[in-house]
C-alpha cells in the first residue's frame, strides 16, 4: 500500500504544480486542489490519513492554492493532516511543526455581506498568512487570513488565531490570547 501512495503523491505533485526538495517525504495521500504553485523545501514531512496519525480521526491532509496564489513550505517543516487554502499566499517558515486537524487560510471563502454572500467568485477578503521558524500549531487550531506567528511562538491546541502573534510567546484559546513568554 505504501508504494501506491507513494505512486499517487508522485502524480498528485506532477500534476498540480508541487516542487519537492530533496529528502521530503508525504506519507499517506496528500490532496491537491487548484493549480497554483506548491515549494516545498527540503527535509519537509508531510502525513496524510488516520493510519499514520489517528489524533483527529479521519482527517487527510488538503493544500488549495488557487491559480494566482503560492504556498510556500520551507525546510525542515512537519505537517500532519493539515488543511492549507491559499488564495493570494501562505508561508510556513523553516522547522514549523504543525499538530493534526489545523486548519490555515488567507481567505474568509464567502462574504459577510448577505448580499455578495452566495455568489460564486465572492471569497470575501484575502491576506497572506506567514508562520515563522520553529513555530508550534497545537493540533485542531485555525490561523485565520492576515496573521504572522512569530519564530518559536507556540499555538495551543484548538486554538482561533485572529491576529498576529510575537517570536517566543506562547498564545491558547479562541479567540487565541497571550500565555506567557517561553523561557529561552
Amino acid at each position: 500500500m505504501f508504494k501506491l501512495y507513494k505512486l499517487i503523491n508522485w502524480y498528485n505533485c506532477k500534476k498540480h504544480n508541487v516542487h519537492m526538495g530533496e529528502a521530503s517525504k508525504m506519507t499517506g495521500v496528500v490532496h491537491f486542489h487548484g493549480c497554483g504553485p506548491i515549494m516545498i523545501g527540503k527535509d519537509v514531512s508531510i502525513v496524510s490519513g488516520e493510519k499514520y496519525n489517528p489524533t483527529v480521526g479521519e482527517g487527510s491532509t488538503h493544500f488549495r492554492v488557487w491559480a494566482k496564489a503560492k504556498l510556500v513550505i520551507k525546510d525542515h517543516a512537519g505537517i500532519s493532516n493539515t488543511s492549507i487554502s491559499a488564495r493570494e499566499y501562505v508561508e510556513i517558515g523553516e522547522g514549523v511543526a504543525i499538530g493534526a486537524g489545523c486548519v490555515i487560510m488567507d481567505l474568509d471563502f464567502h462574504s459577510v455581506d448577505p448580499a455578495d454572500r452566495g455568489k460564486y467568485d465572492d471569497l470575501g477578503k484575502v491576506a497572506p498568512v506567514i508562520i515563522k521558524k520553529g513555530a508550534f500549531i497545537g493540533a485542531k487550531s485555525t490561523i485565520l487570513k492576515g496573521v504572522t506567528i512569530g519564530e518559536h511562538a507556540v499555538i495551543g491546541a484548538c486554538s482561533v488565531v485572529t491576529c498576529d502573534i510575537p517570536d517566543n510567546e506562547i498564545w491558547a484559546g479562541n479567540p487565541a490570547h497571550f500565555v506567557r513568554k517561553l523561557r529561552m
